[in-house]
């Protein structure tokens, strides 16, 4: 059987060691690099062995232990032959470049021009695709020198593949990156083939993630002189796969968040622990906490926190107008960035800045919570042990839970008010029925006639309605006093003066009020300064005892009929008393007098 001819032999060993590269590369690179290499096994089979042993010697075949390049692209392949070896086990090529002129073997005489250019254009091809390839080549010898590097890997360190020549890899790589690849170099040399993925710190352009394989390189008797390093540059796409994880994880947590925050079987408080765990992960922080606007105290109370200890939360157990994030971001309503505490406005020559420091903080971000109609709700507040600048996707995941949470706090709020409300409305319907229950007796129990009595009841009614639609109007806050009083004497406000600062009372003393005040206008109407035209009335009320406000009412009627002492206390005078604890009333010649104070 015949012997496979030197050139077959030389195709078949570079098609295998392309073949194995695409088959060994990671899925996501094998359809960027795959197609370039497979472009070059096929130009390889279309070269004969000559002009493949020329372009192996330039690209890979440096003969000797440290030998330097030998032969160019471009050179004349007159200056080359080839001879067959013996036949033998193992075949030999020589490549050493022969003298001008010298003999030329049968197989190179027939060669012409047509031939000569069609191989220079293969060679043209391959160099362009093993140029644009961005697998890194080496070859290196047992010295640790470089023999051979390829235009990808030369470009890694930002230098020219002829850069590489002769030198020791270490002076090349730096001494951190020769001590990485040290434990697989001295494998490779033990004849051991080697294939690893790890971070390599290069002295001239940093960490880098490589995947790599080394094959021995053996000489013809089997010994191992060197080694074939195969490098492919991980790093983007390891990055790519850390941000996409990232971002998955991100996605989740939010995503969780969401969840929880629609759940109505899990406490507020456990919540909001939940919600300040995820800004630490989400913006990749040591420590935070979360705030709350109390709207009794007009003030951001604390309501979680991670990482904090005692003087921390004592000394920020309020915001303060000044030496706080959470203050300026409650004034702006807008996030507010520390990079480093020590350089901020903010804190420098407030006594702020030495607690944070003592908590282990150089860095803040505090970003408000805010309603769907722009209402503070409260603060996150995420803390860094080092200075921090955040990037954009972290300022973007804290706004998106912070919108979360803002809704969430939102709704929790509306539903605290429903219930207060419902509350409300439950006691004030049942002090009503007793109030109309209490008027109903009054009104039917006396002498008066049945005519005479639904007139009564109906007025009093009336006046319990005016009161009800005052307290509805100002949505159960409180009512004006004046307002208060200005409705019941509307009729009769010629023959009215009125006089007393603005004081708000509550919904349940503005409905005894007001019937009080219908009951003095019915009985003045009747009986006293109101039912004559020259009558007159003078109310008024003054603020007592600041520590604890209480109201002091008076009435006094002037101008009237002369008044005379009833024989017995009637229904008004009852209803007053009942309503209106310590009231006095006078029965004086120049009019009847009527005070009472009520306790703010």
């Amino acid at each position: 059987m015949a012997e496979p001819s030197p050139d077959k032999i030389v195709v078949s060993i570079i098609g295998s060691l392309i073949g194995a590269v695409i088959g060994w590369l990671p899925g996501g690179l094998t359809d960027a690099i795959g197609a370039p290499l497979t472009a070059l096994l096929a130009a390889v089979g279309g070269i004969s062995g000559l002009v493949f042993s020329q372009m192996y010697k330039r690209y890979i075949g440096v003969l000797g232990a440290g030998g330097g390049r030998k032969g160019q692209f471009g050179e004349s392949l007159d200056d080359f032959t080839r001879y067959d070896a013996p036949r033998s086990s193992s075949r030999q090529f020589d490549l050493k470049p022969q003298p001008s002129g010298g003999a030329e073997y049968p197989s190179t005489k027939n060669d012409n021009a047509a031939e000569r250019t069609s191989i220079r254009g293969h060679e043209a091809d391959i160099a362009a695709i093993l140029a644009s390839t961005p697998i890194m080549l080496a070859r290196c010898s047992r010295d640790l020198r470089y023999l051979f590097v390829s235009d990808a890997c030369a470009r890694l360190l930002s230098l020219r593949p002829e850069d590489f020549e002769g030198r020791l890899i270490i002076d090349m790589l730096g001494e951190e990156a020769f001590r990485t690849i040290s434990p697989y170099v001295e494998k490779v040399l033990r004849g051991e083939p080697v294939e690893y993925e790890t971070d390599i710190h290069y002295s001239r352009v940093g960490p880098r993630r490589v995947l790599a394989k080394y094959t021995p390189d053996r000489d013809s008797a089997g010994n191992v002189q060197g080694w074939v390093a195969t490098i492919v540059d991980l790093t983007n796409q390891r990055k790519a796969d850390a941000q996409i994880a990232a971002d998955l994880q991100a996605m989740t947590i939010l995503r969780e968040m969401g969840s929880l925050y629609v759940r109505n079987d899990l406490e507020t408080d456990k919540c909001l622990h939940h919600t300040i765990d995820a800004a630490i992960t989400l913006v990749g922080a040591d420590k935070g906490n979360i705030r709350v606007f109390d709207s009794s105290s007009n003030s951001l109370v604390m309501a979680a926190h991670r990482g904090f200890a005692e003087p921390f939360l004592t000394f920020f157990k309020h915001v303060r107008d000044e030496g706080s994030t959470c203050a300026a971001a409650t004034q702006t309503k807008g996030q507010v960035i520390v990079e480093d505490v020590l350089e901020s406005d903010i804190f420098v020559g407030h006594k702020s800045l030495a607690i944070l420091i003592d908590a282990g903080v150089r860095a803040v971000i505090s970003t408000p919570l805010l309603s769907s109609n722009g209402n503070l709700m409260g603060m996150i507040a995420t803390h860094y042990s080092n200075p921090h600048r955040p990037t954009d996707r972290e300022v973007y995941l804290i706004h998106v839970l912070a919108r979360q949470a803002a809704d969430y706090l939102e709704r929790k709020r509306a539903e605290q008010i429903e219930k207060t409300l419902l509350r409300e409305l439950n006691h004030r319907c049942n002090n009503l029925l007793a109030v109309v229950q209490a008027i109903a007796n009054k009104s039917l129990s006396n002498d008066q006639t049945l005519a005479e009595a639904r007139t009564a009841f109906v007025a009093r009614l009336q006046a319990l309605a005016r009161a009800n639609r005052q307290i509805s109007k100002s949505n159960w806050s409180g009512v004006e006093l004046r307002e208060l009083v200005e409705t019941e004497l509307e009729p009769f406000k010629t023959n009215v003066t009125v006089e007393g600062s603005p004081i708000k009372v509550r919904a349940q003393d503005a409905q005894n009020l007001s019937l009080a005040l219908h009951e003095l206008v019915t009985n003045a109407a009747k009986y006293g300064a109101l039912s004559s035209v020259v009558g007159r009335v003078h109310v008024s009320w003054t603020m007592i005892r600041e520590n604890n406000p209480t109201l002091h009412f008076r009435w006094q009627e002037r101008g009237g009929p002369c008044v005379v002492l009833p024989d017995r206390p009637g229904f008004g005078t009852t209803l007053l008393k009942g309503m209106l604890s310590g009231i006095r009333v006078e029965y004086l010649e120049e009019g009847l007098n009527c005070e009472f104070e009520l306790q703010l």
